[in-house]
């Protein structure tokens, strides 16, 4: 705690002015014995190294046992030397191409160096190609390299020389290099500044860059269908005219995503409904945010549209009930907690089994008989099967939120590709990337409310499967 020591100790009694003194605050010198023993990987921290950004082809030996490292050989049989091809990889150059001549022989040497990502080994007669600054293609080889390490971290100062150039596309050399190419990887710096090894496979690459491009438009296709332009909100479609507002969504939509994503989320509102106890029961986008199947046990398994007169009629900051909309999607059941059981509105509330569903806390009667004024008929959709199973379930709201009561309960015969899955990510397993691009490609088949409800999950799928990789 902070001392207040004065600067004038030795002041007498005297006039109430001459008893003013000016404090000033002492910080005591801090000791603790917290030791925080958590490792802080800092592979990303090649993007904060000095230098300027350098794209090259990087040739890397392959060595064994008994093998001892050199450059490039032409006359060399593959058999005896062979290389790890890794492309885009970007290098930080610290200090620029220089030449400079040989005092005895004359000739002129090109040397350069530069820093590697932490997760690629160099090793003396590694071989790289680049632009050499001027439009040609310089044919490189690695001459010396020094450890730069951070703890447990570290990342690789590397001297080079300029051993060719390539003026054709066909050159002696490249050839040569790439004939004997046994494994060929490509550089993701995305996956480094996500804790994830950089190199990938070039087979996987492909995949990887075919999520990337989907997720990026089944967002915007997304939000251009369900945000409402008019009412800043994430509105529950084929709803037969009435205007649903659907919070969990909306609140869903406005955490995982930013304005940096689309234009429109800079605009999109979380609009109050709070001021309910059954608003705040953790909702199956809860656990899936967090991906804790513990959440999802305890999410509410139902729902119904409930009128937004049975909201507070104070003008508060956001209201829904003067929002323009006519319903919300309110929770059926939920998680005990005493909060709940206590300002939930007991005095006025009934158990019931609506849809089939038994409430845990008493559910206010208001919110029930406000939905009698909600009507709404689904026509039954068979949607595409994959292998033997839908690769989605229709959604029947009146039965189960969001997914099907099998997804819920386990029972993984009776679940689409789409529960599957899903129920893979909250175990942490590996999905199945064939089926998952099955559902990218086939997503705009679905029904309008289909589409609402399963294309955020496939986003979240995606971006897991990605981060795995």
């Amino acid at each position: 705690m902070a001392a207040i020591v004065s600067n004038n100790p030795g002041v007498k009694p005297g006039s109430l002015r001459e008893n003013i003194v000016t404090p000033y605050v002492e910080q005591p010198d801090h000791q603790s014995l917290v030791i925080d023993t958590k490792y802080e990987p800092m592979h990303n921290l090649i993007v904060h190294a000095e230098g300027y950004q350098w794209k090259i082809t990087y040739y890397s030996q392959i060595l064994g046992a008994d093998s001892s490292t050199a450059g490039q050989n032409l006359g060399k049989s593959q058999a005896y030397q062979r290389y790890t091809r890794i492309i885009d990889l970007l290098v930080k150059v610290t200090s620029p191409i220089s030449m400079s001549q040989e005092s005895d022989s004359k000739s002129l040497n090109t040397t350069g160096e530069m820093i590697l990502p932490p997760t690629l080994i160099p090793n003396a007669g590694d071989m790289f190609i680049a632009d050499r600054g001027d439009g040609v293609l310089g044919i490189f080889e690695v001459r010396d390299s020094t450890k730069k390490s951070v703890f447990k971290d570290a990342v690789y100062s590397v001297t080079f020389n300029i051993v060719d150039e390539a003026v054709k596309a066909n050159d002696p050399r490249i050839i040569d290099l790439d004939k004997k190419t046994s494994n060929k990887k490509v550089y993701s710096l995305d996956f480094l500044e996500n804790g994830q090894n950089p190199l990938v496979d070039e087979k996987e690459v492909r995949v990887v860059r075919d999520m990337y491009i989907a997720r990026k438009e089944m967002l915007h296709r997304y939000l251009h269908k369900f945000y409402s332009d008019q009412f800043k909100v994430m509105l529950m479609p084929n709803q037969e005219g009435s205007v649903v507002y659907e919070p969990y969504v909306t609140k869903h939509v406005s955490r995982c995503y930013t304005e940096v994503d689309h234009a429109d989320l800079a605009k999109l509102r979380v609009l109050n409904v709070s001021e309910r106890p059954e608003m705040d029961f953790t909702s199956f986008w809860d656990a899936l945010e967090q991906r804790n199947k513990v959440l999802l046990e305890d999410a509410f398994k139902g729902a119904i549209n409930a009128s937004v007169g049975v909201f507070s009629r104070i003008p508060t900051n956001a209201s829904v009930r003067y929002s323009g909309c006519k319903f919300v999607v309110c929770p059926l059941g939920g998680e005990f907690t005493t909060d709940k059981e206590t300002f939930g509105g007991v005095n006025n509330s009934v158990y019931t089994a609506y849809y089939g569903y038994t409430t845990i806390i008493p559910f206010a009667k208001d919110i029930i008989e406000s939905n009698s004024d909600f009507k709404m008929t689904i026509e039954p959709q068979v949607f595409k099967a994959y292998k033997g199973r839908p690769l989605i379930n229709q959604i029947f709201p009146n039965e189960s939120y969001v997914m099907s009561k099998d997804f819920y309960q386990g029972l993984t015969d009776g679940m689409s590709h789409l529960e599957v899955l899903t129920y893979q990510y909250f175990r942490d397993e590996y999905l199945n990337q064939d089926v998952l691009m099955e559902l990218v490609d086939d997503h705009t088949n679905w029904g309008v409310l289909e589409q609402f409800y399963y294309v955020p999950i496939l986003l979240a799928l995606l971006k897991y499967s990605i981060r795995t990789k």
